[in-house]
C-alpha cells in the first residue's frame, strides 16, 4: 500500500474529534456532578471487580497485623480516608486503595524496633524526590524477596509491605502523633509546617530526611500533654492546611468499630478528624475521584516489553502529527469522568439517594407536581379515574417523589376516561390547533411555545398521536404540563407478541403520513376497526394512539389486578392514584428499575424548553 494512501488512514483516524470529546467531556461531567449531589454516602454499595478483590486481600493482610498489635499491647486507630470508609460505611471508600492507621509516639517506636528485629528492612539511602524512585526500589526488593513481610521508613511514615509484584503489593501506612506543649500555639504549627516544607525541597534524600525531622522533632515535642498533632514525619503534617490541634479526649478513650467484618479502633471523636482532614462537607461525596491512584501509580513504574515501549513511541509520534493539543485534552478529560461516572452509578444505592440538587431541574419539579395535583384533582372532580404510570410511578415507588432527573408527570386512563377526557377539556379550555404540525418540519414544539404565548398564562391543552398533553404556562421555557396516557383493553387470546407486531406495522405506516391530523385520524379508525380491542378484559396495554409508550420493550401484558382498584400512594407532599400493584405494572416495562438506567439522561425535556427561554 502507497505510503501516503497509509498516513491518509491514520490521519483519518486522529483528525478532529475535538468537538465529539468535548460534548462526551461535558456530559460526562454533568452526570458525574448530578450524581454526586444526589448521593447518600452513608449507603454506598462496595465497588466491584479487581479493586474489590484487591481491597479485600488487603483486609485479611491488615487483620493478622491488627492481631498482632494486640499481643504486642500496641494501640492504634484509623485515619484518614480509612476512617472515612469506616465512620460512613464500616468498609472501604469504594475507590480507595490503602490502609492508614495512626499511632502515638510510643507505640509508633515500639513497633519499629520489633518490625528490625523480626522482619527486614527496606533501605531508603537511595530514594530521593527528584528522582522519584521509591517504587523502583520497593519493587526491586519484593522480586528478590517475593512475599516476604518487610517495612520501610519514608519521611512521610512507616510502611509494612508484602508482595511479589507492584500490582499485588500489600501494604499498612502507619502514621505517627506526636504530644506538644499546651502553650505551642497555631502559629507555632503553622511556622514549623512552612520550614519542613522548605527543607524537603533542600534535602533530597530519605535516609537524610528522616534525620532532619527526628532533630526537628525532639525539639518541639513532649512526653504528655493536652495537645496531639501529626508528627513532623508525618505525611499529613505538612500535605494539610493547619486548622487546629486535637485534645487527648478527641482521640482517647479509643471507640471499637466494625469494618469489612474486622474489628477496628477509632478516635474517640472521629468527626474532628474528619473535618480536619475534609473539610466540614466530608459526608458530601468529593468534586473529584482519584480511582485507583495508588495502585496506578505503582503500576507505573514496571517495566513495560520492547515491543509495547515501540508501540507506545510509534503512538506518541503519530497522536504528536494528527492529534490537535485541545482534542487531545479533551480526550483524557472524558476518560476520566467516564471512569468516574460509571464508577458512581455503580456503587450508588439507587434507592436512598437525595431530591435533585439542582435547583432549576428541582423548582421545575416542585411546580410540575403543584400544577398536577390541580389537574388530578380536576379528573377526579369528574370522575375520571387515573393513575400514575412510568417514571413518576417509578419516582413514587422509590424515591417517594421525582426521580431527581426526572422533568415531567405521567398519568395513564382507561380508553373510556382517556375519550371523556377530550370532551371535558374542549368544555373548559383552549384546545392547541394541530393542524399545521407535521413531523417533516418537527414544529411540534412551537406551535404549542406559540399558544402559550398567546395563553394569558391560562390552561391549554394539546391532543396528539402520543398522548394528551395539558399545559400552563407564558411558553415552553417556563410551563408545566401533564402528560395523559390512553390504555386499552385486549382480547385475551391476543398475545404480546401480536401485539408488538402490529406496532411495528403502525409505525411504518406512520412514517409514510406527515400531517398529525392524518396520523392522529389513522390512529383513530386502528382502535375502532380493530377486532383485538374490546371493552374489558383481564389484558391491557397502552393503546395504539400512545406511540411515546413503545420506547421500551415489555415483558409482558398488564392485568386488571395490576391497575385496579387503584390505590394512593405519596408524591412529594401529596398523595396520587396510582396502580394497585405498582411493583408489578413497573416491571412490565423496568424490570430491573431499583437499578440505574443503562442510558442516564438528566432533564431531557427541561433542556429542550429552556431554548425557549426569550
Amino acid at each position: 500500500m502507497d505510503k501516503s494512501v497509509i498516513l491518509k488512514k491514520i490521519q483519518n483516524r486522529f483528525i478532529s474529534k475535538k468537538e465529539k470529546y468535548k460534548q462526551l467531556y461535558k456530559d460526562a461531567h454533568i452526570t458525574y456532578n448530578f450524581l454526586s449531589d444526589i448521593a447518600d454516602t452513608t449507603t454506598l454499595k462496595p465497588i466491584k471487580g479487581k479493586l474489590r478483590e484487591y481491597q479485600l486481600q488487603l483486609i485479611g493482610f491488615v487483620k493478622e497485623w491488627f492481631t498482632k498489635f494486640e499481643e504486642l499491647n500496641i494501640s492504634y486507630f484509623l485515619i484518614s480516608g480509612t476512617l472515612l470508609g469506616a465512620y460512613r460505611n464500616n468498609m472501604f471508600i469504594p475507590w480507595d486503595d490503602d490502609f492508614d492507621i495512626g499511632m502515638m509516639r510510643d507505640d509508633f517506636e515500639k513497633l519499629q524496633k520489633i518490625l528490625k528485629e523480626k522482619y527486614n528492612e527496606i533501605s531508603v539511602k537511595e530514594i530521593s524526590y527528584n528522582s522519584n524512585n521509591r517504587n523502583s526500589i520497593i519493587e526491586t526488593y519484593i522480586k528478590k524477596n517475593p512475599n516476604k513481610i518487610a517495612f520501610a521508613l519514608f519521611p512521610t511514615h512507616l510502611q509494612i509491605l508484602q508482595g511479589s509484584t507492584m500490582k499485588n503489593l500489600k501494604t499498612l501506612d502507619i502514621h505517627p502523633f506526636d504530644y506538644y506543649p499546651d502553650n505551642f500555639s497555631d502559629e507555632d504549627f503553622k511556622k514549623n509546617i512552612l520550614n519542613i516544607k522548605k527543607k524537603k525541597q533542600d534535602i533530597n534524600n530519605f535516609y537524610k530526611l528522616n534525620n532532619y525531622l527526628k532533630e526537628e522533632r525532639l525539639k518541639y515535642t513532649i512526653q504528655k500533654s493536652n495537645k496531639i498533632y501529626y508528627g513532623f514525619d508525618n505525611y499529613d503534617f505538612t500535605f494539610l492546611t493547619y486548622k487546629e490541634a486535637y485534645k487527648v479526649n478527641d482521640i482517647f478513650p479509643l471507640k471499637q468499630v466494625n469494618f469489612e467484618n474486622i474489628k477496628c479502633f477509632i478516635p474517640n471523636n472521629p468527626e474532628k478528624f474528619l473535618s480536619i482532614n475534609y473539610g466540614s462537607d466530608y459526608m458530601n461525596m468529593p468534586k473529584k475521584i482519584e480511582l485507583k491512584s495508588h495502585i496506578e501509580y505503582r503500576n507505573k513504574i514496571s517495566p513495560k516489553n520492547n515491543q509495547n515501549k515501540d508501540k507506545q513511541i510509534l503512538l506518541k509520534k503519530l497522536k504528536r502529527r494528527f492529534l490537535t493539543k485541545e482534542e487531545d485534552i479533551y480526550k483524557n478529560l472524558y476518560k476520566k469522568f467516564k471512569l468516574n461516572k460509571d464508577l458512581l452509578l455503580d456503587i450508588i444505592d439507587i434507592k436512598n439517594i437525595k431530591p435533585c440538587q439542582n435547583k432549576i431541574l428541582r423548582n421545575f419539579q416542585l411546580n410540575c407536581v403543584e400544577f398536577c395535583k390541580v389537574m388530578t384533582d380536576f379528573f377526579d372532580a369528574n370522575n375520571l379515574e387515573y393513575f400514575i404510570t412510568s417514571g413518576t410511578l417509578i419516582g413514587a415507588v422509590r424515591h417517594k417523589g421525582f426521580v431527581p432527573w426526572d422533568d415531567d408527570f405521567d398519568v395513564g386512563m382507561m380508553r373510556n376516561d382517556y375519550e371523556n377526557l377530550k370532551s371535558i377539556l374542549r368544555n373548559n379550555y383552549k384546545e392547541i390547533d394541530i393542524s399545521q404540525m407535521t413531523l417533516s418540519l418537527n414544529n411540534q414544539r412551537d406551535i404549542i411555545n406559540q399558544a402559550l404565548k398567546e395563553s394569558n398564562n391560562q390552561i391549554i391543552y394539546f391532543i396528539g398521536p402520543k398522548y394528551i398533553q395539558i399545559y400552563k404556562g407564558t411558553s415552553l421555557s417556563n410551563s408545566v404540563v401533564i402528560d395523559i396516557f390512553p390504555h386499552e383493553y385486549y382480547k385475551e387470546n391476543y398475545s404480546l407478541e401480536k401485539h408488538k407486531s402490529h406496532m411495528s406495522k403502525i409505525k411504518n405506516q406512520i412514517n409514510k403520513l406527515d400531517k398529525y391530523t392524518k396520523i392522529i385520524d389513522f390512529l383513530n379508525n386502528e382502535i375502532k376497526t380493530s377486532s383485538n380491542v374490546t371493552t374489558k378484559s383481564q389484558y391491557i396495554y397502552y393503546g395504539f394512539d400512545s406511540l411515546g409508550s413503545y420506547i421500551v420493550n415489555p415483558t409482558g401484558p398488564m392485568t386488571y389486578n395490576m391497575i385496579f382498584p387503584r390505590q394512593k400512594i405519596k408524591f412529594e407532599n401529596y398523595e396520587f392514584y396510582a396502580p394497585n400493584d405498582p411493583d408489578g405494572y413497573i416491571k412490565v416495562q423496568y424490570p430491573n428499575y431499583m437499578e440505574f438506567p443503562n442510558t442516564f439522561n438528566i432533564a431531557p425535556d427541561l433542556k429542550i424548553k429552556l431554548k425557549y427561554k426569550c
